[in-house]
């Protein structure tokens, strides 16, 4: 075993960083390892580890604890932070490399410096996991540090500063002093069950990108947030997933789209990755979103999605029976057959026009008193729809009286549904 192994974990060392720093320096230089453990070690106060330290070596810091230490420029290789502890400690123009890096369980604590990832640069990561991580300070995490990685894992982190915002493939340096986190070249960001009480925000540069990652927000309370902002946000493959999300502000965004409506992500999927319950609701939570804003085209949309999630939650055993009470033997599968949920004005018009035609031809069959060509059929038809008496035209039948009947309550029907689309057309 290394001398420099033996000091390191000297007691006596412990109340002179200086000391501490040369037997680190020597450890590192004695041992062979492709791996330096300094796994639950408390690193005495007031160290600070500078420049190539650990020699583009993997480290390893599961457990350690860390009281008012400094890294300086640090360069870190595969570092795994697990479960380590951070007291007014900060990172300054560190770099990190290799595949992984971890700070899974890590906590930072009280801190006085006013950046603790002091433009620090993850460079060519393929994951990042700072999941269930603990940041208990006012400091905004990695301030205007620059993250290039495949994979960032937030899932399930508390985070107590007051802001918290990322910026996606920003390359002017001007945002560096906007956005706190900046992400590049990124495949997948994983946001689900962060707590966090702060201003959050979101941004994403459409022309600094070629492809568009995968954004996990589920099991989020955005509600419980000071406020909650996307700007410009791309959000094709987005999932929000059992997350509260009426009150995000959403500037500009990109939703996907399925036969020129806005769309969840979710629902493009095969198969479908949530349910149509909760497809739901987080529908009427977009809706509500758009319309405290008067967005009523978009709130169109996610009324539409949400009729939609709730005409598939129509099960049966039998699957021919599900598919004919799913597309015609509902009311809400004859409220879309008629007017797309009361969207559409168009469609109760072209089946007012269907029911006249329809019911001119029922009338020749049935009989008409004083008509003896189609033409005359089709006046007496439409007379009866305006609810207008021709005196020289009567029935022939009792046909054509439940005829009559039935085209006066379809009429009835198709105008209520004409005057709602109608109405929700002028309100926007």
């Amino acid at each position: 075993m290394p001398h420099g192994y033996c000091d390191i974990h000297s007691t006596s060392l412990h109340n002179s960083p200086k000391d501490f720093v040369a037997a680190l320096k020597r450890y590192v230089d004695e041992t062979r390892a492709d791996i330096i453990y300094m796994n639950d070690m408390t690193f005495p106060k007031g160290v600070t580890l500078e420049g190539d330290i650990f020699q583009n070596r993997q480290v390893m810091f599961c457990y350690s604890k860390f009281f008012n230490c400094i890294f300086d420029k640090c360069h870190f290789f595969d570092a795994d932070f697990s479960s380590a502890k951070f007291l007014n400690t900060y990172f300054k123009l560190c770099q990190f490399n290799g595949k992984n890096l971890s700070f899974f369980n890590a906590e930072f604590n009280e801190n006085h410096h006013s950046r603790i990832f002091d433009h620090c640069a993850f460079l060519d990561l393929d994951r990042i996991d700072l999941s269930q991580l603990k940041w208990a300070c006012d400091q905004r995490p990695f301030a205007s540090s620059y993250f290039s990685a495949k994979e960032i894992d937030f899932n399930s982190a508390t985070i107590e500063s007051s802001d918290f915002s990322i910026g996606l493939w920003a390359k002017d340096n001007q945002v560096f002093n906007v956005f706190h986190m900046i992400l590049g070249n990124l495949d997948r960001l994983i946001l689900s069950g962060i707590i966090f009480s702060g201003n959050f925000q979101f941004a994403n540069w459409k022309q600094e990108y070629s492809y568009v990652p995968y954004l996990f927000y589920d099991n989020i309370n955005f509600d419980q947030m000071k406020s909650a902002k996307f700007l410009d946000a791309d959000l094709t493959k987005t999932t929000f997933e059992n997350s509260i999300i009426e009150k995000i502000y959403f500037i500009n965004p990109i939703w996907p789209k399925k036969n020129n409506r806005n769309i969840l992500w979710n629902e493009l999927t095969e198969p479908l990755i949530i349910n149509n319950a909760e497809l739901r609701r987080l529908y009427v939570q977009l809706k509500k979103n758009c319309e405290e804003k008067r967005d009523y085209d978009t709130a169109s949309d996610w009324h539409y999605r949400e009729m939609e999630a709730r005409r598939n939650q129509i099960e049966n055993k039998l699957k021919p029976l599900r598919w004919l009470r799913r597309e015609l033997f509902s009311f809400i599968a004859l409220y879309k057959l008629f007017s797309n949920y009361g969207e559409s004005y168009i469609k109760p018009l072209i089946w007012l026009v269907a029911l006249s035609l329809v019911s001119s031809l029922l009338f020749v069959k049935s009989g008409i008193n004083g008509c003896n060509n189609y033409l005359c059929v089709l006046i007496y038809s439409l007379a009866n729809m305006t609810f207008y008496k021709i005196s020289d035209l009567s029935s022939a039948s009792i046909y054509t009286d439940v005829i009559s009947i039935f085209q006066k309550i379809f009429l009835t029907v198709l105008l209520s549904l004409f005057l709602l689309a109608l109405r929700r057309r002028f309100r926007r």
